[in-house]
């Protein structure tokens, strides 16, 4: 049995047209297509449950609200029965007809199979933030991985089962996959170009970056830190010049006004910083002490 696990959030325009082609692509292999609505505010929830009554190996989880895309695939997870599943995007810059490849990597001994993108050398914002995210999570995890992996990649249950062990609230399927370890594979592939439908926008991708940071690292408290010992270091510095100016030479450093307005400000502002992290890493501990549900089921089709 094989399981794609897809979230949606406004997807209307690809959603027939995916489902078509995974049908089509999977049609020697027993499937389950597991769509995930987010609390989608376009008509993607009516397709879906179009696309359901009409074949019952479509099977669509309504959230009660936008919970993100992680929570979503964590409910798809949770809801997966398949030997081998697929975890892919519902945009169709996925293309459908590259699963056999992937299921073919699992079936081989691979644990995980990621996809690496062949992508237009044409810069983009979109592209360099993502290229940067990937050496983030590298340069935390201590990794060295392709710059241009997808969402799109296969797993078996043993993954799965991995997955499933790991209770937090803030959850980043991305670089947990990568932590967890197993026997893995890299391959290629193909993006379609064509569909420009992705909700994945530039405010999304930097809150993933700082979500990464701080569930992966303690680089903000280290960060701090250098910059006490060294603010600390300077004033000791300034204070033994001016002690020495002032013992031998009866002078002093520049003094006034100005000069303790610029020394309040930089340790103000770094204090404010500072609190500023740990005030997310203390949010975080919070929301995991409440042990809140990462997402609530409105309605189930075909499960």
């Amino acid at each position: 049995m094989i399981s794609v696990i897809i979230p949606v959030y406004n997807n209307q325009n690809t959603l027939f047209e995916l489902t078509e082609q995974l049908i089509e692509t999977l049609k020697n292999y027993g499937v389950e297509i597991i769509y995930i609505n987010d609390g989608s505010k376009d008509q993607s929830a009516e397709i879906l449950n179009q696309l359901s009554d009409q074949n019952p190996m479509v099977k669509v989880i309504h959230l009660a609200k936008n919970f993100g895309q992680h929570p979503a695939i964590s409910a798809g997870l949770e809801h997966a029965t398949g030997e081998i599943l697929i975890l892919m995007d519902a945009d169709l810059e996925d293309i459908p007809s590259n699963i056999p490849k992937l299921i073919q990597s699992i079936e081989r001994g691979n644990d995980i199979c990621f996809t690496i993108k062949i992508e237009a050398k044409k810069f983009t914002l979109n592209k360099l933030l993502s290229k940067s995210y990937h050496i983030l999570i590298d340069s935390l995890l201590k990794e060295k991985n392709p710059t241009n992996l997808g969402t799109f990649r296969a797993f078996n249950k043993k993954v799965l089962n991995a997955l499933l062990m790991y209770p937090e609230r803030n959850i980043l399927y991305g670089p947990l996959m990568h932590h967890l370890g197993f026997k893995r594979e890299f391959i290629l592939v193909e993006r379609n170009t064509k569909y420009k439908y992705s909700s994945y926008t530039l405010n999304k991708r930097i809150q993933l970056a700082i979500n990464s940071l701080i569930s992966y690292s303690d680089l903000p408290h280290r960060i701090f830190l250098w910059m006490g010992s060294l603010i600390f270091l300077l004033s000791t510095m300034y204070g033994l010049i001016s002690f020495i100016q002032y013992i031998y030479w009866g002078k002093q450093l520049m003094s006034g006004l100005t000069l303790v307005i610029m020394i309040l400000l930089i340790i103000l502002s770094t204090l404010m910083i500072g609190l500023g992290i740990i005030g997310s890493y203390v949010f975080r501990v919070f929301q995991e002490v409440l042990n809140r549900p990462r997402y609530l089921i409105q309605e189930k089709r075909n499960l």
